[in-house]
């Protein structure tokens, strides 16, 4: 498994993978994020960047798995294998369907 040497302690942000399908049919979700009072790292979209508190970032199995090991919590789409993942690490995780209601990623 290649997290097997990647338990470091948490650092003070939270890791987000979104699926063009969670983003475009929840266009609240950015704003969502906006609005929490810790750094969040993205994965899977077009951007790049920092804007406000979001940190849109590229593909990279290096900083991915990097940054997965080091994050606070996950949120994600509910997949098996980044749900196993985030199990093994020890970090809490919010999984939300592919398609996304603001009202369900407020709850989280």
């Amino acid at each position: 498994m290649r997290f097997a040497r990647s338990r470091p302690p948490p650092a003070n942000f939270c890791w987000c993978i979104s699926t063009r399908a969670s983003t475009s049919s929840c266009p609240q979700v950015d704003g969502c994020l906006r609005q929490l009072d810790i750094p969040v790292v993205i994965y899977g979209t077009p951007y790049r960047g920092k804007v406000d508190n979001l940190d849109f970032r590229a593909p990279s199995n290096e900083w991915f798995v990097h940054d997965l090991a080091h994050c606070r919590a996950v949120l994600c789409t509910a997949g098996n294998q980044l749900t196993g993942e985030a199990i093994h690490l020890g970090k809490p995780s919010s999984r939300c369907p592919k398609t996304l209601s603001s009202s369900a990623l407020t709850r989280t």
